[in-house]
């Protein structure tokens, strides 16, 4: 028989049992530091950064504001996106930012333009009700 490695520094000497597995590793006397693996801290970006949310607002510009500039900013949105997966961070920011400017643009033009429809209804509202009342009698047109 051939001898194996000894895996583990000590064994108990009553059972020859390895020591009980614990949670936390030992510091060892070289450096007090223990360095954790975590799939979170990757030099990679981390998700919050990524550019979702203004596809959803610009949706929301889309479906109930002016439609065409929701529209665009929703591709570049997804343009934005799709810099991000790729690893390009600068134009997914950039993107970013031009989708939010027309989400902005879209918000505030829906805005107006729901303003300037109610200013023109109570207009017309206030003309059709201080409109004279006929008595019922007509008047005779002469033509000269």
């Amino acid at each position: 028989m051939e001898e194996r490695p000894m895996l583990y520094d000590s064994l108990s000497e009553e059972d020859g049992q390895p020591p009980p597995y614990t949670d936390q590793p030992k510091a060892s006397s070289k450096s007090s530091k223990v360095h954790k693996f975590s799939l979170d801290q990757s030099p990679a970006v981390k998700m919050q950064d990524a550019p979702l949310s203004t596809i959803y607002v610009g949706l929301f510009a889309t479906i109930c504001c002016i439609w065409p500039c929701g529209l665009v900013a929703v591709i570049i949105g997804l343009q934005a996106l799709q810099a991000y997966y790729r690893g390009d961070l600068h134009e997914s920011r950039r993107k970013n930012t031009i989708s939010k400017r027309f989400t902005i643009t879209s918000v505030v033009l829906g805005i107006v333009l729901i303003i300037a429809c109610l200013a023109l209804f109570v207009m017309e509202f206030i003309a059709i009700t201080n409109l004279p009342k006929s008595t019922g009698q007509s008047r005779p047109i002469s033509i000269s």
